[in-house]
């Protein structure tokens, strides 16, 4: 597994970064709440944290900014109902500080309001994290 990645990043897109290391381009997702902490930073050298996924088909790269991002993308791909894509959406249309708020207070209201979570993936989210997340809404204590 790989734990980060320190490279010249060539091009940024809102979904996605290509990231050169040592000649080899590395085209990783991101959401935009990475996006906004790196898009200023095309030609320069930057760190993205990364999480490896393998499938049959594909081997992925999703990338953060921060560790804390990248723990709770962790958690919550952990939750069987929310795949790699949906949990980058969830991170790209909140903060990580507000997700985690919102598992820890049940809010399922605001959780509802991210697409691609309906009502009983929102239960779900709070069921299975809200202890992971901790009473000081840290992921940094997991």
């Amino acid at each position: 597994m790989y734990e980060y990645i320190k490279g010249t990043i060539v091009e940024i897109t809102p979904t996605f970064v290509v990231v050169d290391c040592q000649h080899i381009a590395y085209k990783i997702e991101i959401s935009l709440q990475t996006y906004s902490h790196i898009q200023t930073k095309v030609n320069e050298t930057a760190t993205i944290y990364l999480h490896q996924i393998i499938r049959e088909d594909a081997h992925l790269l999703f990338g953060f900014s921060d560790k804390k991002e990248r723990e709770l993308f962790r958690l919550l791909i952990s939750v069987s109902v929310i795949g790699a894509n949906t949990a980058r959406t969830m991170l790209s249309a909140a903060t990580s500080d507000e997700i985690q708020e919102n598992i820890r207070s049940a809010n399922i209201s605001s959780l509802k309001n991210i697409k691609g979570i309906g009502q009983k993936t929102a239960e779900r989210l709070v069921v299975e994290l809200r202890d992971k997340v901790g009473k000081t809404g840290s992921i940094e204590e997991i």
